[in-house]
Formats: structure tokens, sequence, C-alpha cells
């Protein structure tokens, strides 16, 4: 488990630079056009997915939950294709998509936290995130045509929060690696003597 956590704890953490580096973005050019946030989020989608997927692999033998980060991680590749495919979507079609996907992220991270995770720290933090996810995929869909400013924001404030969350858990995953090394240091040290 421990080598596990040091192999993957940066994918995390990669994850979280991404989603915080599409916030800023976001939030401090709102003018973004909608082809170019829309390759943006393919990319990020696309990312995220191969990151969950790994994460999932991972975690087959130790997590009972993997399954649901594999299906997040397959379905966050899907609609980063598709928008890579159609790069010119219109706004309803690119909003409803990713309210959706929000949705169902949300959904799926709360299920996860809920199933295969123990720490109550590493929990609490996921439930937000699941909740955080539900609540902007909802706001997204009810208001499709509000204009790009209105939209660019909410997502640029997700990604802002969403990363920052995903940076915290990260390197909380690196402490406790560490932790756990030096609680096992001398235990070795006086097994060996």
């Amino acid at each position: 488990m421990k080598g596990f956590i040091n192999d993957v704890w940066w994918i995390l953490l990669l994850r979280g630079l991404g989603l915080l580096l599409f916030g800023v973005a976001a939030v401090v050019w709102p003018g973004i056009t909608l082809v170019s946030l829309a390759t943006y989020f393919a990319i990020l989608l696309l990312v995220s997915g191969i990151a969950d997927m790994l994460i999932a692999i991972g975690q087959a033998a130790n997590k009972r939950s993997w399954f649901v980060t594999l299906i997040l991680g397959i379905i966050e590749v899907a609609v980063g294709v598709y928008f890579f495919k159609n790069p010119t979507l219109i706004l309803t079609t690119f909003v409803g998509a990713i309210g959706f996907t929000f949705i169902v992220q949300g959904i799926l991270s709360i299920v996860a936290s809920i199933i295969g995770t123990t720490d109550s720290g590493m929990k609490l933090l996921e439930i937000i995130t699941g909740i955080l996810g539900i609540i902007t995929g909802f706001v997204i869909m009810q208001n499709p045509v509000t204009g790009g400013l209105a939209f660019t924001w909410i997502l640029g404030v997700y990604g802002i929060i969403a990363g920052t969350i995903s940076i915290a858990s990260a390197l909380s995953l690196r402490q406790f690696v560490g932790e756990v090394e030096n609680v096992l240091s001398p235990r070795k040290a006086l097994n060996k003597a």
C-alpha cells in the first residue's frame, strides 16, 4: 500500500494543479472562446480520466471501490474524446455535457468515499468535492444560455476549489507515507538489533 501511494500521489497532485490552472484561467480570462474552452476542458478530462483509470488499476487489490474510480475515468476519457472530435459544439450542448459530467463525477466521488475511504479527513474532502461537483453541474445545466462570462466563472471557481482540495489530498497522502516510514524506521532498527 505504501509503495502504491508513493507511486500515485503525484498523479493526484497533477490533477489538482490542472484543475487549479483551469480555474484561474477561466476566472482571469472570462472572454475565452467556446472552442478554446472546450479544447482545454477536453484535455483536462482526458488527463483526469487517465489518472482515475491508473489509480483504479492500482487500487484493484486493496480497495473495494476501485471500479467506481475506473468508471469515472472511462466516462471522463469518453467525454474528452467527444469534445476533441466536435470542437464547435453549440453552447447548450457543451454546457449540458459539462453539467452532466460534473453531476456524475460528484455522485461517483461521494460513493467512492463512502465505500472505500477509511480516513475521515480524506472522506470529508472527497464528499465536499462531490457535493461541489453536483451543485456546479445543476447550476450549469439550469442556466445554459446565460452567457460565457457566468459560465466560465462557475467553471473557474469549481476548478480553483476542487483543484486546491485535490492538491491538499495529494500532499496529505505524501505526508502520511512519510509519517508511516518514520514510525516503522525505529521498529526495523530494533528488529535488526
